[in-house]
């Protein structure tokens, strides 16, 4: 029951990730003719835990993969559904079971640690790789401001909600040819909040 669940749970993780990242997406090409300004992108703290989770993402994947590739040689499904049995804990209590009978010691141990490491190291792989990929979209995203408001953040800004906004540090950024100079944009919004961004005009 416990590997349904971490299963459940690593597939709803992606799928919320992945809905959340295509619906942003969808409203961004319907907004391509509106925007008037959009941010620049920089590195940021975002982008070294995108970093951080990825390396974490790929550590997990190679444990899982270790014990599932041992149990796999072990158990030899022959078809699809013995093959889903490897996800069935009910299933790998039973073969568990069967080998602690038989004293096989070998491979109880190979069913064990499986059933017990292996799962785990599934989901926080999903989870990671989830954070991972959802933290280079969004630095890969650039706020925009539109005629009917700012978005920032996965978030809509209607401009009534806008009290000021000031300009900041001009960075010419001669050293890299590649990256287009910038002014930095301070915008303040009601419930004394800040939104702080890099902007440049888009030609």
């Amino acid at each position: 029951m416990i590997n349904h669940i971490l299963i459940i749970c690593s597939i709803a993780v992606v799928g919320i990730s992945m809905a959340a990242m295509l619906i942003w997406e969808i409203k961004r090409v319907r907004r391509k003719n509106k925007v008037m300004m959009e941010s620049v992108r920089t590195f940021n703290i975002q982008l070294a835990f995108s970093s951080v989770n990825m390396v974490f993402a790929i550590v997990f994947a190679r444990f899982w993969y270790g014990c599932f590739q041992e149990v796999y040689k072990q158990l030899k499904p022959q078809d699809l559904k013995m093959f889903l049995q490897l996800f069935n804990d009910r299933y790998l209590d039973h073969m568990g079971q069967y080998c602690y009978e038989r004293e096989m010691l070998l491979e109880l141990l190979t069913v064990q640690t499986y059933r017990n490491i292996g799962t785990t190291n599934l989901m926080n792989m999903s989870v990671t790789l989830s954070a991972a990929v959802s933290g280079i979209y969004s630095f890969l995203r650039r706020n925009q401001i539109c005629g009917d408001g700012i978005y920032a953040r996965g978030a809509v800004i209607p401009w009534e909600c806008i009290s000021a906004f000031e300009w900041g540090r001009f960075w010419e950024r001669r050293e890299f040819q590649f990256l287009k100079p910038y002014h930095e944009l301070k915008i303040h919004y009601h419930q004394h909040k800040r939104l702080w961004s890099k902007g440049k005009n888009v030609k």
